[in-house]
Protein backbone atom coordinates (compact mmCIF):
# COMPACT_ATOMS: atom_id res chain seq x y z
CA UNK A 1 0.00 0.00 0.00
CA UNK A 2 1.05 3.65 -1.11
CA UNK A 3 1.99 6.27 0.77
CA UNK A 4 -0.54 8.19 -1.86
CA UNK A 5 -3.44 5.47 -1.37
CA UNK A 6 -2.73 5.99 2.43
CA UNK A 7 -3.97 9.68 1.99
CA UNK A 8 -6.75 9.07 -0.42
CA UNK A 9 -8.41 6.42 2.16
CA UNK A 10 -7.20 9.15 5.24
CA UNK A 11 -9.08 11.67 2.61
CA UNK A 12 -12.51 9.38 2.04
CA UNK A 13 -13.01 9.22 5.60
CA UNK A 14 -12.45 12.55 6.67
CA UNK A 15 -14.87 14.03 3.57
CA UNK A 16 -17.29 12.40 5.52
CA UNK A 17 -16.65 13.12 8.86
CA UNK A 18 -16.42 16.42 7.67
CA UNK A 19 -19.55 16.76 5.92
CA UNK A 20 -21.60 15.44 8.82
CA UNK A 21 -19.97 17.61 11.38
CA UNK A 22 -19.90 20.82 9.75
CA UNK A 23 -23.85 20.64 9.40
CA UNK A 24 -24.69 21.44 13.12
CA UNK A 25 -28.20 22.98 12.17
CA UNK A 26 -31.19 20.48 12.92
CA UNK A 27 -30.72 19.42 9.09
CA UNK A 28 -33.09 19.94 6.10
CA UNK A 29 -32.52 16.63 5.61
CA UNK A 30 -32.79 16.90 1.92
CA UNK A 31 -32.47 14.34 -0.82
CA UNK A 32 -29.35 15.45 -1.85
CA UNK A 33 -28.00 15.65 1.66
CA UNK A 34 -28.76 12.06 2.38
CA UNK A 35 -27.77 11.54 -0.99
CA UNK A 36 -24.77 13.07 -0.19
CA UNK A 37 -23.85 11.48 3.13
CA UNK A 38 -24.50 8.14 2.02
CA UNK A 39 -22.15 8.75 -1.35
CA UNK A 40 -19.56 10.06 0.89
CA UNK A 41 -20.09 7.30 3.64
CA UNK A 42 -19.78 4.41 0.84
CA UNK A 43 -16.75 5.95 0.02
CA UNK A 44 -15.10 6.39 3.78
CA UNK A 45 -16.10 2.41 3.93
CA UNK A 46 -14.35 1.45 1.10
CA UNK A 47 -11.47 3.58 2.37
CA UNK A 48 -10.93 1.84 5.31
CA UNK A 49 -11.76 -1.56 3.72
CA UNK A 50 -8.82 -0.57 1.40
CA UNK A 51 -6.38 0.39 4.26
CA UNK A 52 -7.33 -2.92 6.35
CA UNK A 53 -7.48 -5.14 3.50
CA UNK A 54 -10.82 -6.06 4.66
CA UNK A 55 -13.18 -6.55 1.00
CA UNK A 56 -16.69 -5.70 1.84
CA UNK A 57 -17.10 -3.92 -1.92
CA UNK A 58 -20.21 -5.66 -2.76
CA UNK A 59 -21.84 -4.26 -0.14
CA UNK A 60 -20.67 -0.96 -1.14
CA UNK A 61 -21.93 -1.09 -4.80
CA UNK A 62 -25.10 -1.58 -3.66
CA UNK A 63 -25.46 1.31 -1.32
CA UNK A 64 -23.81 3.96 -4.35
CA UNK A 65 -26.68 3.08 -6.13
CA UNK A 66 -29.36 3.10 -3.42
CA UNK A 67 -28.13 6.69 -2.73
CA UNK A 68 -28.08 7.48 -6.78
CA UNK A 69 -31.58 6.29 -6.85
CA UNK A 70 -32.57 8.98 -3.61
CA UNK A 71 -31.93 11.66 -5.76
CA UNK A 72 -33.23 10.62 -9.43
CA UNK A 73 -36.97 10.46 -7.91
CA UNK A 74 -37.19 13.10 -5.48
CA UNK A 75 -40.73 12.66 -4.90
CA UNK A 76 -41.00 8.67 -4.18
CA UNK A 77 -41.77 7.76 -0.53
CA UNK A 78 -39.36 4.63 -0.79
CA UNK A 79 -36.14 7.38 -0.09
CA UNK A 80 -36.59 6.24 4.09
CA UNK A 81 -36.62 2.87 2.76
CA UNK A 82 -34.06 2.65 0.46
CA UNK A 83 -31.80 5.27 3.46
CA UNK A 84 -32.20 2.65 5.98
CA UNK A 85 -31.11 -0.01 3.43
CA UNK A 86 -28.12 1.47 2.75
CA UNK A 87 -27.66 2.00 6.30
CA UNK A 88 -27.97 -1.75 7.55
CA UNK A 89 -25.72 -2.74 4.51
CA UNK A 90 -22.79 0.23 5.81
CA UNK A 91 -23.55 -0.85 9.34
CA UNK A 92 -22.82 -4.80 7.87
CA UNK A 93 -19.59 -3.55 6.11
CA UNK A 94 -18.37 -1.46 9.31
CA UNK A 95 -19.17 -4.72 11.51
CA UNK A 96 -17.67 -7.20 9.35
CA UNK A 97 -14.53 -4.36 9.05
CA UNK A 98 -14.56 -4.15 13.11
CA UNK A 99 -14.85 -7.89 13.43
CA UNK A 100 -11.49 -8.12 11.55
CA UNK A 101 -9.39 -5.99 12.79
CA UNK A 102 -10.73 -3.39 15.85
CA UNK A 103 -11.88 -6.11 18.37
CA UNK A 104 -11.88 -3.03 20.88
CA UNK A 105 -14.72 -1.22 19.01
CA UNK A 106 -17.13 -3.85 19.11
CA UNK A 107 -19.90 -1.57 21.25
CA UNK A 108 -19.33 1.47 18.40
CA UNK A 109 -20.06 -1.00 15.62
CA UNK A 110 -23.22 -2.84 17.58
CA UNK A 111 -24.56 0.94 18.24
CA UNK A 112 -24.38 1.34 14.46
CA UNK A 113 -26.03 -1.49 13.47
CA UNK A 114 -28.67 -0.12 16.26
CA UNK A 115 -29.26 3.18 14.95
CA UNK A 116 -29.70 1.98 11.62
CA UNK A 117 -32.18 -0.66 12.65
CA UNK A 118 -34.10 2.42 14.44
CA UNK A 119 -34.65 4.22 11.03
CA UNK A 120 -38.45 3.69 9.91
CA UNK A 121 -38.53 2.22 6.60
CA UNK A 122 -42.23 3.41 6.23
CA UNK A 123 -41.92 7.39 7.39
CA UNK A 124 -41.05 9.78 5.17
CA UNK A 125 -37.77 10.80 6.09
CA UNK A 126 -38.14 14.20 7.29
CA UNK A 127 -39.76 12.60 10.07
CA UNK A 128 -37.09 10.90 11.30
CA UNK A 129 -34.30 13.39 10.38
CA UNK A 130 -32.94 13.03 13.89
CA UNK A 131 -33.02 9.02 13.40
CA UNK A 132 -30.76 9.38 10.61
CA UNK A 133 -28.99 11.59 11.76
CA UNK A 134 -27.82 9.61 14.57
CA UNK A 135 -26.69 7.27 12.11
CA UNK A 136 -24.70 9.64 10.34
CA UNK A 137 -23.06 10.82 13.56
CA UNK A 138 -22.00 7.01 15.17
CA UNK A 139 -21.21 6.38 11.37
CA UNK A 140 -18.52 9.27 11.77
CA UNK A 141 -17.66 8.34 15.27
CA UNK A 142 -16.89 4.49 14.34
CA UNK A 143 -14.83 5.55 10.80
CA UNK A 144 -12.67 8.51 12.93
CA UNK A 145 -11.56 5.53 15.42
CA UNK A 146 -11.17 3.01 12.63
CA UNK A 147 -9.24 5.79 11.07
CA UNK A 148 -6.98 6.89 13.95
CA UNK A 149 -6.16 3.46 15.36
CA UNK A 150 -4.80 1.49 12.09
Amino acid sequence: MGMENQNNNDDAVMAYINFIKADTNSMSLNHEYSQEALTKLANATEAISNKTGVDVKANLDEVKQLSQSITENPSVSTHADNIKRASIIIATALGTIQKAKFGDLSAESDQLMDDAKTVEENDLTLDQKNTVKTFYNTAADLLQKMNNNY
